[in-house]
């Protein structure tokens, strides 16, 4: 956690020295795990979605209508279930996982435009390190008339994955308030391009999509 605390104030130092719009948003998200590659038709899927919570910082140009590069570090919460099952006539194996996961994130956001110079959209990337997870359930095998089953906090190998990349986009609607304040509610997406476990035995991999509600001020030169 002091590693990722350095790193988080040494990215805020950084980026401050670059933009002079600093925006500090809050907001909601929804989950959903989901298998990637193609699909056995012997395989069972039955993921659940779940809510959890975001916050983070956005570094943004003064540039009116686009700027080259915005900079964003954020804290994720989020949640789901995992219910997958390979079931074939010799045997078959199955994980049943509730899982809540925390991510410290670096988003990187080279795609952004206003169009009316209102509505804000941007598109990019994030990675994520892995700094918390509480996971409940069960991994289960059958080979022929035989059955095994662990509970996952016994289970000897860790499912979770450390790091984390995907792409997202953003857009958001500007209210000017004010003493140059300006409030800015946005939906925002990520589709996960790495998979979220491990030693699973299935390509899990994650699309949350985001309720936000951003604020900054923009800085004006006075002489």
């Amino acid at each position: 956690m002091k590693s990722i605390c350095l790193i988080f104030v040494y990215s805020l130092i950084a980026s401050v020295s670059f933009t002079q719009n600093t925006e500090v948003w809050v907001g909601a998200n929804y989950n959903k795990y989901f298998e990637s590659g193609d699909k056995d038709s012997h395989v069972l899927t039955a993921n659940k979605p779940g809510f959890g919570y975001c916050l983070g910082v956005t570094f943004k140009s003064c540039q009116e209508n686009w700027s080259p590069m915005r900079f964003s570090v954020f804290i994720d919460n989020y949640r789901g279930t995992i219910d997958n099952g390979f079931y074939g006539l010799g045997g078959s194996t199955s994980i049943y996982a509730e899982v809540e996961k925390t991510t410290f994130g670096v988003g990187f956001l080279p795609v952004n435009f206003k169009i009316l110079k209102r509505v804000d959209l941007s598109l990019g990337g994030e990675a994520r390190i892995r700094i918390y997870d509480r996971t409940s359930g069960y991994k289960a095998w059958r080979i022929g008339p035989d059955s095994f089953s662990k509970n996952l906090t016994d289970y000897p190998y860790s499912i979770h994955k450390g790091f984390f990349f995907g792409v997202c986009g953003k857009i958001g609607y500007d209210f000017l308030m004010p003493a140059n304040w300006t409030l800015s509610p946005q939906y925002k997406f990520y589709y996960g391009l790495t998979e979220e476990f491990k030693n699973t035995d299935f390509n899990t991999k994650s699309l949350r999509h985001y309720i936000l509600i951003g604020m900054y001020r923009t800085l004006t030169n006075n002489g």
